[in-house]
């Protein structure tokens, strides 16, 4: 089997680009134009030997940007999970998803139907069909 799993903590100045990519999504980065930041995330990847078991990956994180001249600070979280198996077993993608919609139903239950339709557009290849 194999499997990493990687920590990342990050601070610094925000670049400009970066300040005016997520003033565009709605994000309020305050006046100053390089604001400080802090980031936090994990990864997680398995890639079973098994082709009968499906390769799992993670990644999750914690964004915040602090205005220095009120002291306020946006924060974000951010990330998701996929399964990808070799050999498609139905029980498990059932199992994947229920997973996942009982953790988002313990915060809104309409996140999981918003956050999948979200996940199957973002990464629909329609040159597979």
């Amino acid at each position: 089997e194999k499997a990493g799993v990687n920590v990342s903590i990050v601070k610094g100045k925000l670049p400009a680009a970066a300040v005016k990519q997520m003033r565009s999504r709605g994000k309020d980065m305050g006046a100053n134009a390089s604001p400080p930041f802090y980031a936090a995330g994990i990864s997680l990847v398995i890639h079973p030997k098994n082709p009968m078991a499906p390769t799992v990956h993670l990644n999750y994180r914690y964004f915040e940007v602090m205005d220095p001249e009120t002291g306020g600070k946006t924060w974000w979280f951010g990330g998701g999970s996929d399964l990808t198996p070799s050999y498609l077993f139905d029980e498990d993608a059932v199992e994947f998803h229920s997973a996942l919609k009982k953790a988002c139903d313990k915060h809104d239950p309409t996140f999981f139907d918003k956050y999948k339709k979200w996940c199957d557009e973002y990464f629909y290849n329609p040159h597979r069909e």
